[in-house]
């Protein structure tokens, strides 16, 4: 009487021996209708008659409990009463025979549950209607960054294209106020200043305009690292020529340090780095030095310029490698620079696969860096003859690349590009398409695939089925997204290039090249 189940306990035959009060508040028989030795089947039909039972399935209903409980097998279901309470009935056999029933009000559960799945369903459809409204969102998006993409290539190739037609006037209109300036006589004439204010501005602009075009270059990838050994020494001093008189002209001291080592890199852009960070440190510099030096750290090589000028605070460190970013200094020292010069360096050294560094200290001066592998006299003297043999380092045309993408925009995109430099391109979704292009068109000399393919297939997976059918390792550059380590190592392990998503041509391009000289 203490349990707040309702408990009924029928014997072997199915009558009834037991229950408790909790049993006769929930069934709620009429009164004198429970007694000891009761027929259970009588309790049934009450209940059948009350209406808990639909009169046109009474009798096969009556017959299936009582089978249920002759079957000795434990049972659980749920009944809605006439009120619209909703009671659980367990049943369990007895060891002697017969059964003990259990009647739960389970109401508020049911309302619970009810509540519950009204509210999942509320929040589906809000997840699905906002799932629509996203997927909207990102085909707009898309279709304007496409848009932007186009604008911006047609802008790449044209600026990229057109540096001699752009420089020409310019140039021109330096030389023509060259010759003004020179028969203006009197510097103080009114006519001089304004001849070499106009010979300013158009130097600012030849300066701004041939910035453009060089990262428009880089964009493009029309330029083509030739990568070779590297006296650092002897870059040192075209530096040093160079760059002595103009900060002589400012009352600063260029010390050059040499250091005897060797790097392995493009001649022409790696002194395109160190000469803008020259040019800098020159610009931003009011009393003191500069310094030019490179330090060895292992199997690598630290080319650094040290001034010591106004420094660079921490929150200016990464900006002031973004396009037209110029910190307030510059106007305080009257410094017309066009916040290109590093921009410039970055996108270099991202091409080459060198680091760059900057350590400053404001009020006391600068170093910027760049970090490139350790190359030996025997490495620059192995190469010699063979330069002077094949007359040249290798180049694109005529390679035979094959391209495996499971997207075809991309490979519609990659073969543009490959076309433009020359190359035969075949083209693969997945690798029975490589095996048939292979087949029908030969044995490539470089395979770019994408890591991950349809249907779960991996780009690596590929690679290791193409090796094994031709029976040699293919030369392979692996283009990703996919950020982990453990992907760079295998990479690394299987000596295939990595390449990282989104792909810069020109970054393509130096990767290409430099996979060739390595075979």
């Amino acid at each position: 009487d203490n349990l707040s189940q309702g408990v009924a306990v029928v014997d072997k035959n199915l009558r009834l021996v037991g229950w408790n009060q909790a049993y006769l508040d929930l069934m709620d028989y009429p009164e004198d209708t429970v007694y000891l030795g009761q027929p259970v089947e009588e309790l049934i039909r009450i209940n059948a008659r009350r209406g808990l039972i639909s009169e046109g399935e009474r009798e096969s209903a009556i017959r299936k409990r009582l089978d249920l409980l002759r079957g000795r097998q434990p049972y659980r279901f749920e009944r809605t009463w006439l009120d619209d309470r909703v009671i659980e009935i367990r049943g369990n056999p007895l060891p002697g025979g017969g059964y003990v029933t259990t009647f739960s009000d389970i109401s508020h559960f049911k309302d619970i549950e009810n509540e519950l799945q009204l509210i999942n369903e509320t929040l589906e459809q809000r997840v699905h209607q906002r799932t629509h409204e996203l997927r909207e969102a990102i085909t707009e998006l898309e279709a304007a960054r496409e848009v932007a993409e186009n604008a911006n290539r047609s802008k790449t190739r044209f600026l990229a294209g057109a540096s001699h037609d752009l420089l020409q006037p310019m140039n021109a209109a330096r030389l023509f106020v060259s010759i003004l300036r020179q028969q203006a006589g009197d510097k103080g004439s009114e006519q001089a200043q304004l001849i070499k204010r106009v010979d300013r501005s158009l130097g600012a602009a030849e300066e701004l305009l041939s910035a453009l075009l060089d990262i428009s270059k880089l964009d493009s990838g029309m330029y083509n690292p030739d990568p070779e050994v590297i006296a650092i020494d002897e870059l040192f001093e075209k530096l040093r020529r160079r760059f002595k008189p103009l900060a002589a002209n400012r009352d600063l001291a260029l010390r050059v340090r040499p250091c005897g080592h060797y790097t392995f890199s493009d001649r022409t852009l790696l002194y395109r780095i160190l000469q803008n960070f020259l040019a800098n440190a020159i610009r931003y510099t009011e009393r003191g030095g500069i310094l030019l030096a490179c330090q060895r750290r292992g199997d690598e090589l630290r080319l650094s310029v040290w001034d010591t000028g106004v420094g660079i605070r921490e929150e200016d460190r990464q900006a002031i490698f973004q396009e037209f970013h110029r910190l307030d200094y510059a106007e305080r020292l009257d410094e017309k620079g066009l916040g290109l010069g590093l921009a410039i360096c970055d996108r270099i050294a991202r091409m080459l696969g060198h680091r760059m560094n900057l350590r400053s200290q404001p009020g006391r001066g600068s170093r910027f860096s760049v970090t490139v592998p350790l190359a030996s006299k025997a490495d620059l003297e192995a190469r010699e003859p063979q330069a002077a043999s094949t007359g040249e380092h290798p180049r694109l045309e005529g390679l035979r690349v094959l391209c495996v993408d499971n997207e075809r925009d991309i490979l519609d995109g990659m073969k543009l590009l490959l076309d433009r430099w020359g190359c035969n391109v075949m083209l693969a979704e997945d690798r029975d398409q490589a095996v048939e292009q292979i087949r029908d068109h030969g044995t490539p000399d470089m395979v770019l695939v994408d890591h991950h393919l349809a249907n779960g297939a991996y780009g690596l997976d590929v690679m290791r089925f193409l090796d094994a059918e031709l029976g040699r390792a293919l030369p392979a550059i692996v283009i990703t997204a996919d950020r982990s380590p453990g992907l760079e190592e295998e990479a690394r392990r299987r000596n295939y290039g990595l390449l990282r998503k989104p792909i810069k041509p020109a970054a393509l391009r130096a990767l290409m090249t430099n996979t060739l000289k390595a075979l």
